[in-house]
């Protein structure tokens, strides 16, 4: 019997070049494992699926921006922040609260499901991958460009780094540099 796991996607297969790799990865996977899919639609309509697939599409998300202010991860994160930049700008406070309430929400979705899966995978590093980490399942994950470099995120931030990196069985990254630069930054 085949183990089961779980991949998190930001639209794929229902996007175009959302994850242009995963395709060839996933004849790969069938190989050993059966497979389930979590499908952020990103706000998108949900999609009618042949084999039942979960959708999950983020509302705006208040609650969870409320219950994020009271969280020991954000201040753990906040405090985290200053000592590594030696500030913290109202902007990457924002940036953190956005992150960890799109987690938050995420999470509960995931709890909701009742599923078991010997291990979640994600493509991207994003706040899924923060809700995963903090439900202490297994995770896989893959670590590219956009959600390794600060510099290429809009507010050159990228939250929650040590505690993702510290709770993943394992990331892949698409390049050695991209490595070195998180090892650089302490994750």
């Amino acid at each position: 019997m085949k183990k089961k796991i779980c991949i998190v996607t930001e639209g794929f297969p229902l996007i175009a070049g959302s994850e242009p790799y995963l395709a060839a990865e996933i004849e790969l996977l069938k190989e050993d494992f059966d497979i389930d899919w979590i499908i952020d639609l990103n706000g998108k309509k949900p999609v009618e699926f042949e084999n039942g697939e979960k959708q999950f599409s983020r509302t705006n998300g208040l609650r969870y921006k409320v219950e994020s202010l009271f969280s020991r991860i954000f201040w753990n994160e906040t405090i985290s922040e200053c000592k590594r930049s030696g500030s913290l700008s109202f902007t990457k406070l924002r940036v953190a609260i956005d992150y960890l309430a799109y987690a938050k929400e995420f999470a509960n979705f995931v709890k909701s499901s009742e599923s078991k899966y010997s291990a979640y995978y994600t493509y991207w590093v994003t706040p899924k991958t923060l809700a995963l980490s903090m439900l202490k399942v297994p995770i896989v994950t893959r670590a590219h460009a956009f959600d390794v470099y600060f510099e290429r995120h809009p507010k050159n931030y990228l939250p929650y780094r040590p505690f993702i990196f510290s709770n993943v069985k394992q990331t892949s990254f698409i390049s050695e540099q991209g490595l070195n630069y998180s090892v650089n930054k302490g994750f």
